[in-house]
């Protein structure tokens, strides 16, 4: 199984989705797990060891580099895909379950990180079942 989660482009949210990241690693042991990410969030996730391959989204690169990338990505033949960004681009993956597109207003007063496990509990993902650690060492 190959699972695609694009990701959020400021820190702080990206740091909130490890929850749900968590939840997707331990519901889905063996699977290849590809992680679409700007600039900003990329190195949080580069030495994270359960995650195949970080994918650079550059938000300010010309459309036809854009559409070449989600070209690329389609062609990977994932299963599944966990769009946190709320993006179109789970539209062009063929034949994946993916979390919901269209998608209502927040409800308030529910912390981001649980809005964000409720995203994955939509592809049958439970929580996951120990606290979630950050892959930080020594020097960050």
């Amino acid at each position: 199984m190959k699972v695609l989660i694009i990701e959020l482009s400021n820190l702080g949210d990206a740091i909130l989705t490890y929850p749900a990241l968590s939840a997707l690693w331990a519901a889905y042991p063996g699977a290849e797990f590809h992680l679409l990410a700007s600039g900003r969030t990329r190195e949080l996730f580069q030495g994270e060891p359960r995650i195949h391959r970080v994918w650079a989204w550059e938000s300010q690169a010309p459309p036809w580099i854009q559409l070449a990338l989600v070209a690329r990505l389609a062609g990977l033949g994932f299963s599944r895909v966990v769009d946190f960004r709320n993006s179109i681009i789970p539209l062009f993956i063929w034949g994946a379950r993916r979390t919901p597109i269209l998608r209502g207003p927040s409800p308030d007063g529910i912390h981001r990180a649980d809005l964000h496990l409720r995203l994955v509990a939509s592809l049958g993902v439970p929580p996951a079942p120990a606290a979630v650690r950050l892959p930080f060492g020594p020097q960050e």
